[in-house]
C-alpha cells in the first residue's frame, strides 16, 4: 500500500515540487540574510563614520580649548619677558628633556631674547646660518632633522646632553614680508595630538603671538626710552651739583651709573700711553672686599681695562669665556669696559665688573655710551685736580708718598680693618 503511494507521488511530481519549494525558501533565506548583512555593514560603517566625526569634533574642541587657554594666559602678559616665558613653558614643559627659545630680529640679526632648557653658554652660542633663517622666513615652518642639525652646525653649539635633539621645529613670527623673530623648539603644543595638527595650531598661534610681542616690544621700547631719559637727566644733575672736588663729582657720577647698570663695582682708569692704562684707578666705587679678594679684583679690573683700551672704539662686553681667555675668572664673571673720549681722544676707560654674568641690554649700552661721553667732557678738570692732588701727596724730588698721604692711607686701612673685624699691622 505504502509503495503504491510513493510511486504515485513520484509519478505526480509532488516530490519535485516539494524540492523546488524548499530550494526557493532556501534561496530567499540566503537573500534576506545577505540583505541583513549588507544593512548591518552599512549601519556599522555609518556608526564608524559618526564615531570618527565625533572623535574629530572632540579633538578639535580639545585643541580649541587648549588654544583659548594658552591665548588667554599669553595675552594677559604686558611684559615681553613674561609673555615669552608663557610661550616657552607651553612649548617645552619639561626643560630637562626639551628646550625652546625665542629669537627676535635686532639690527637685521636673530638674537636670543628668552630661552628655556638652555644653559647661559648655549644661549650665547646658538645661532642659525643665513640659509636656515631665509628658509623659515619664506616657508613659515621648518622642521630640521638630526642630520640637518649636524650638517648646519647647530648641534655643535649645544652642550653634550642637549645634542640628543632628534628634531627642531622653527616657527616664523609675523609675515614673510616683515618677520619679527623665530621660535625654535624641540617639541610642539600640545604634545598629545598628531604632528600635523600641532603644526596647524602653531601657525594660528604664531600669528597672535607675533602681534602681542610686537605690541609688548613697542611698549617696552617706549618705557626704556623714558627710563633712559630720566637716568640721563639724573646723571646730568650730578655734574651740575657742587662737590668738594671735581674728583668727588666723578666718583658720584660713576657710582650712580654703576647702580643703574646693576653691577658690583666700577673703576675709572686713565690712558697712560698706547694700549695701556694708569696702574691705579683714579676712581673706584661699589662693593668693598677684604684685602686678599680686593687685590685680586683690582688685578682683574686692570686686566679688563687694558683689554678695553686695545678695543677703545667700542664698548666691550666680556662674558665668562672672554674673561677666562684674559686670565680673569676667579672672582669676576661678567664685565663691561667703556672708553671715555673727548672729541677724538680716548682719555681712559671705565670698567664695570660683577660677581655673576649679567644681561647687558642695548638700552644699558646706550646709557653707558652717553654717560662716558659726558664724563669725557668733565675729565679735564678732574685731571688738573688729580695732578694737583698728586703733587700734594708726593715728594717732588723722590716721587715718594709724603706724610700727608701716609696719614690718609693709614686712616683708611684702620677703618677697613675695623669694619671687617680684621687685625692690622704696620
Amino acid at each position: 500500500m505504502l509503495d503504491d503511494l510513493v510511486k504515485e507521488a513520484f509519478a505526480g511530481g509532488y516530490v519535485s515540487a516539494l524540492a523546488l519549494v524548499c530550494l526557493t525558501q532556501y534561496v530567499y533565506h540566503l537573500y534576506t540574510v545577505s540583505a541583513a548583512r549588507r544593512t548591518n555593514d552599512d549601519v556599522r560603517e555609518e556608526l564608524e563614520e559618526l564615531e570618527e566625526e565625533m572623535q574629530t569634533t572632540r579633538e578639535e574642541a580639545l585643541v580649541s580649548r587648549l588654544e583659548n587657554e594658552f591665548l588667554n594666559e599669553f595675552v594677559a602678559q604686558t611684559k615681553l619677558q613674561h609673555a615669552a616665558q608663557v610661550l616657552l613653558e607651553h612649548l617645552a614643559p619639561n626643560p630637562s628633556t626639551d628646550f625652546a627659545a625665542l629669537f627676535l630680529f635686532e639690527g637685521g640679526r636673530l638674537r636670543v631674547h628668552e630661552a628655556r632648557g638652555l644653559s647661559p653658554r648655549e644661549r650665547r652660542r646658538v645661532k642659525f646660518d643665513v640659509e636656515t633663517v631665509r628658509d623659515v622666513v619664506a616657508r613659515g615652518q621648518v622642521i630640521l632633522g638630526e642630520k640637518t642639525l649636524e650638517e648646519r652646525g647647530i648641534l655643535a653649539q649645544l652642550d653634550e646632553e642637549t645634542q640628543k635633539t632628534p628634531k627642531l621645529y622653527l616657527l616664523r613670527l609675523g609675515e614673510a614680508t616683515g618677520p619679527i623673530g623665530v621660535v625654535a623648539s624641540t617639541s610642539l603644543y600640545p604634545s598629545d595630538i598628531p604632528e600635523q595638527q600641532q603644526l596647524q595650531l602653531a601657525r594660528r598661534l604664531m600669528s597672535t603671538v607675533a602681534t602681542n610681542i610686537r605690541w609688548a616690544r613697542t611698549l617696552e621700547t617706549n618705557e626704556a626710552e623714558l627710563r633712559s631719559t630720566n637716568e640721563i637727566l639724573e646723571l646730568r644733575a650730578i655734574t651740575d651739583r657742587r662737590f668738594p672736588s671735581p674728583l668727588a663729582m666723578v666718583e658720584a657720577f660713576v657710582d650712580r651709573l654703576r647702580k643703574m647698570i646693576g653691577v658690583d663695582r666700577a673703576a675709572l682708569y686713565l690712558a697712560a700711553g698706547e694700549a695701556t692704562v694708569s696702574k691705579e684707578a683714579i676712581v673706584r666705587c661699589g662693593e668693598s672686599l677684604a684685602s686678599g679678594p680686593e687685590g685680586r679684583w683690582r688685578e682683574h679690573e686692570e686686566c679688563c681695562a687694558v683689554h678695553g683700551l686695545e678695543n677703545a672704539a667700542d664698548i666691550v662686553l666680556l662674558q665668562p669665556e672672554d674673561l677666562a681667555r684674559l686670565g680673569v675668572g676667579t672672582i669676576v664673571e661678567g664685565a663691561v669696559v667703556s672708553p671715555v673720549r673727548r672729541e677724538f681722544n680716548t682719555m681712559g676707560v671705565v670698567v664695570f665688573s660683577h660677581r655673576q654674568e649679567f644681561d647687558f641690554s642695548d638700552s644699558r649700552a646706550k646709557l653707558v655710551e652717553w654717560a662716558c661721553g659726558h664724563l669725557g667732557d668733565s675729565l679735564d678738570r678732574v685731571l688738573h685736580h688729580a695732578d694737583t692732588e698728586r703733587k700734594a701727596r708726593q715728594d717732588a724730588l723722590t716721587g715718594l708718598a709724603n706724610r700727608r698721604e701716609f696719614d690718609e692711607r693709614i686712616a683708611r686701612e684702620v677703618d677697613l680693618a675695623t669694619s671687617l673685624g680684621k687685625t692690622l699691622s704696620l
